[in-house]
């Protein structure tokens, strides 16, 4: 389903990156990557912050094209530093997928509490 989703509305071409140190992976279609570029752009070339944040996202970053059948190759060290072999489990996020390692997954997973719930009912979620 996500691959259908992702493919009519965005294109084949995603940006894979890690914001946990490679604990999971985010699969960004590259428009959505692009508009965080332009983003980050704003905040100009000696900005800290920014700096930061693109050392971390490109420290497992790469450009990748889903192949015919909606897989993508994740690049060896982020895969291996993600532990994503055997059960995976992808997590929609919006404008993005999480993949995680199943066992790593479980011992991460946190439960919305009753403010969340709150915050989201009076949303209108």
């Amino acid at each position: 389903m996500h691959r259908s989703v992702i493919e009519a509305r965005y294109g084949p071409l995603l940006w894979i990156t890690s914001f946990d140190r490679g604990q999971s992976v985010r699969v960004y279609p590259m428009p959505v990557w692009e508009e965080i570029e332009l983003r980050l752009k704003d905040l100009g070339s000696l900005n800290r912050t920014r700096t930061r944040f693109l050392a971390l996202a490109n420290e497992f970053g790469q450009q990748v094209e889903l192949d015919t059948q909606g897989r993508v190759v994740i690049n060896q060290r982020l895969r291996q530093q993600a532990q994503i072999s055997g059960d995976v489990v992808a997590i929609g996020q919006i404008d993005h997928l999480e993949v995680w390692n199943q066992e790593v997954r479980d011992a991460h997973v946190e439960y919305p509490t009753d403010e969340d719930w709150e915050l989201l009912t009076g949303r209108g979620i």
